[in-house]
């Protein structure tokens, strides 16, 4: 899952279509690893009810599948690809 959240739903919206076009790349690296099969993400987004505190601040979700090839005990490490990600959304 993947999560975001802004100030302002005008920030909103501008963040949500940067960072769309950051998770192509994302799907497309994780398609490169040797154990996944097919990286995945929903083309829909989802926007959380939230209350308390929260409420008034937009969020929006996507979800991402990752099918693995079958071995045993496959240990694989995506640290580099979610990193390399994170830095690309990062707001500086």
């Amino acid at each position: 899952m993947l999560q975001i959240k802004a100030a302002t739903y005008d920030d909103q919206l501008e963040w949500t279509g940067l960072v769309q076009s950051r998770i192509r790349f994302l799907i497309m690296n994780l398609e490169r690893n040797q154990h996944i099969k097919l990286a995945h993400i929903s083309i829909d987004t989802f926007q959380l009810p939230l209350t308390g505190e929260e409420q008034g601040t937009p969020w929006t979700l996507w979800f991402i599948g990752l099918e693995f090839d079958k071995s045993d005990n496959l240990n694989v490490d995506l640290t580099y690809d979610i990193q390399a990600f994170t830095d690309k959304c990062e707001y500086k």
